[in-house]
């Protein structure tokens, strides 16, 4: 076993809605813990306070939302470092043995029994839980939105990145096209449509797995990492996403 230790904490934690709301938040970046048996991944101090390690501010900001929302959030606590939990298993980027330039030695010549373990105890569990939350609301029939919230660097390597916020899609753009449409009536926002970039259909899991497979209305929406770094920028973009999620889901349901 991998999570063996008493102080490794539970892999994914579901934080239930207070009312009754079509959406569900996930979280797949969310947390910076490591298993104790894995010590550090030979990474120094402050590689775990970047955004290799997880989405800065997103776990905030999708929290906040959520009980905005009056919505159910699942979220991942464990650092993208150990397995990322957006990524299909056959990607490279499950468990990297390098990120933007870092080597994770921790991650290098992974034995097979070693990868496994990573998937069984904390990837799976995960989206075991977001799939199982998504039956429930099937089989009680209640209308259901997906949305998966992010964060993204200001700046990639030497390429200054403009937008405050993405929406993001794979096959199906839909809703993700209402949320972008209202974003862009603020003519001071910024919006990128499939950027910072698009979900990668061949690598991410998340959206091609159970938005797209399940031929459900989602978004994927990621948020500039530095308008996001305080509890007050956090509070104001919940903010900002609950108007705009509210308008287009009665937005998307009204067309239905």
């Amino acid at each position: 076993m991998l999570l063996q230790s008493s102080i490794d904490p539970i892999p994914v934690v579901m934080e239930k809605g207070g009312g009754v709301s079509p959406f569900l938040l996930v979280c797949e970046h969310a947390g910076l813990a490591v298993p104790t048996a894995l010590g550090d991944l030979g990474l120094a101090d402050d590689s775990w306070q970047q955004h290799i390690a997880s989405d800065l501010g997103a776990k905030q900001v999708a929290r906040d939302l959520a009980q905005q929302l009056g919505s159910t959030l699942i979220f991942q606590q464990y650092s993208r470092l150990v397995i990322d939990c957006n990524r299909k298993y056959n990607a490279d980027s499950l468990i990297p043995e390098a990120s933007h330039g870092t080597v994770i030695s921790g991650n290098c010549g992974l034995g097979e029994k070693d990868r496994m373990a990573r998937i069984n105890e904390i990837h799976m569990p995960f989206h075991k839980e977001v799939a199982q939350e998504l039956d429930r609301r099937k089989r009680q029939d209640m209308p259901t939105i997906l949305v998966s919230i992010h964060s993204f660097t200001p700046k990639l390597g030497n390429e200054e990145r403009p937008w405050h916020i993405g929406v993001q899609y794979a096959k199906n753009p839909a809703f993700a096209n209402i949320v972008l449409n209202i974003l862009r009536e603020d003519t001071a926002l910024c919006v990128g449509d499939n950027l910072p970039w698009p979900v990668n259909e061949a690598d991410d899991y998340t959206i091609p797995m159970h938005g797209d497979g399940r031929k459900m209305p989602y978004v994927m929406i990621e948020v500039r990492q530095d308008l996001i770094a305080t509890q007050e920028t956090q509070k104001s973009w919940a903010e900002r996403l609950f108007q705009t999620l509210q308008r287009a889901g009665a937005e998307y349901y009204s067309r239905r």
